[in-house]
């Protein structure tokens, strides 16, 4: 696996933000490659960002290269997972594949009609679990521009790709696991890890992605300055 990254960004002197401070988590360039029936590939971010109590958060980057052997039996994901799930999946269960769940990502797979991208809450076989399809072809440039509720859970998720206009918002936040039965809390991303994972359910298939530049940035919701008499609201006082 290749080797992870995290850079942090230093704010100015003058400015502070309330809530999280800005910063991003980065997985580095890199390949992965799955096959057979449950055939699974990840990396992941070593520490985690709040993609929650902010304004807005951006997961981005480029995939440079993709393959796809079948029709919805192979596909990756990139975006954020809860600390609550990445723990249950790797230290409780030791099942790394578990990662689909308490996420949120872009999703990418061989449709009917060709290759596509999505928002995904996970589970695409229930309603509310991926949004509106938009076409894809290698390489090609992402932005996943999430939306949280802000002391609460979940969110909107938005795809754009290329630079194109952003497409309809997919709402998250409640694990697909309780269509099952099961009993998970609904996700909450203020630990959040960025991860890239290659999943495919193809026998005698074959599948890759080639990735760079994939980070993961949270915007604070509010700015204020810091002048030399204390802390000064961008708003005046009347008089």
């Amino acid at each position: 696996m290749k080797r992870l990254l995290i850079i942090c960004a230093v704010a100015g002197l003058m400015f502070a933000a309330v809530g999280e401070a800005q910063g991003a988590i980065v997985v580095s360039d890199g390949w992965l490659s799955a096959s057979g029936e449950g055939g699974y590939a990840c990396a992941i971010s070593s520490t985690t960002i709040n993609a929650q109590d902010v304004a807005e958060a951006h997961v981005s980057g480029t995939v440079t290269d993709y393959s796809f052997a079948n029709v919805n039996a192979g596909w990756f994901e990139i975006g954020l997972i809860t600390k609550y799930q990445r723990d249950r999946a790797v230290v409780t269960y030791g099942v790394p594949s578990y990662m689909f769940n308490h996420a949120v990502f872009m999703m990418a797979m061989k449709g009917s009609g060709g290759d596509v991208a999505m928002p995904s809450d996970y589970a695409g076989d229930f309603p509310g679990g991926t949004g509106e399809e938009l076409a894809i072809s290698a390489p090609f440039d992402f932005d996943l521009k999430l939306v949280p509720n802000v002391g609460g859970t979940g969110g909107t998720a938005y795809l754009s790709i290329d630079g194109g206009p952003y497409g309809a918002g997919l709402t998250y936040g409640t694990d697909n696991w309780n269509n099952y039965g099961w009993s998970e809390p609904d996700e909450d991303l203020s630990e959040a890890y960025l991860l890239v994972q290659l999943y495919t359910w193809d026998a005698g298939g074959s599948y890759s992605v080639g990735f760079e530049g994939v980070n993961a940035v949270p915007e604070p919701a509010t700015i204020m300055l810091l002048g030399l008499g204390g802390l000064v609201m961008l708003r005046r006082r009347r008089r």
